[in-house]
C-alpha cells in the first residue's frame, strides 16, 4: 500500500475526480480534490502491482474492498482535512491491464467521501469491521461480508486517468458493468 497526499500520476497532480453519471462519455460530474485528500495504491507482489499468487475470486475482491474501507475509515478519523479517499486496487495478473495500467478494463478503485461514512466514524472500528489476527478471504463471516458489500458497493468504480488542458490530471471513475 502506498499512501499519497495531493494525489499524482506521472508527476501530474490530480485536481479532480470525474464521476460518471451514465454511459455517455460527457456525462461526468467533477469533484475537486484538495491537498488534504488521500489516495492509496494497494499493491500486490506481481508485475505492475498485480496479486501474483492465488486465484482471483469474489472473496478476494471483497477482502481488498475491506482493506480499502479500513484505510478510508482510519484516514477520515486521523488525517485532518481529508474529505475523500481513493484506493486503487491491484490489477488482474496476466491481463492487458497488468501491462497497461492506463487501460480501465479490469482496473478498479474505491472512492470514499467522508460525508458518506460519517455515521460509522464515531464508532470504534471493531463494531464495523472484525479484527482477525490474519485477514483471509475465506474467513470473513456472513455479517461482515454483507456489511463490506453495503459500505463499498456504491464506492466501486473502474478508473482511468486523463490529462486536463491546464496540465493537471483527473481521475475518471465509471461504475463497473453489471
Amino acid at each position: 500500500m502506498i499512501p499519497q497526499r495531493s494525489p499524482t500520476v506521472s508527476d501530474l497532480t490530480i485536481r479532480n475526480v470525474a464521476l460518471s453519471q451514465g454511459p455517455a462519455e460527457d456525462d461526468l460530474s467533477f469533484v475537486p480534490l484538495s491537498d488534504e485528500d488521500v489516495s492509496y495504491i494497494l499493491c500486490g507482489l506481481g508485475q505492475r502491482c498485480a496479486i501474483s499468487e492465488g486465484t482471483p475470486s469474489l472473496a478476494r475482491a471483497r477482502l481488498l474492498h475491506r482493506e480499502a474501507l479500513e484505510l478510508a475509515l482510519y484516514t477520515f478519523k486521523y488525517v485532518d482535512g481529508a474529505k475523500s479517499v481513493v484506493a486503487l486496487l491491484p490489477p488482474a495478473a496476466n491481463s492487458e491491464n497488468s501491462q497497461n495500467p492506463q487501460n480501465p478494463q479490469n482496473t478498479f478503485a474505491l472512492f470514499f467521501r467522508k460525508r458518506e461514512l460519517r455515521s460509522i466514524l464515531d464508532r470504534p472500528l471493531q463494531t464495523t469491521l472484525s479484527q482477525p489476527r490474519v485477514l483471509d478471504p475465506t474467513r470473513l463471516g456472513a455479517a461482515e461480508t454483507q456489511r463490506i458489500d453495503r459500505l463499498t458497493r456504491r464506492s466501486l468504480f473502474q478508473y482511468a486517468f486523463q490529462q486536463s488542458p491546464d496540465g493537471s490530471a483527473f481521475l475518471v471513475l465509471r461504475p463497473p458493468p453489471l
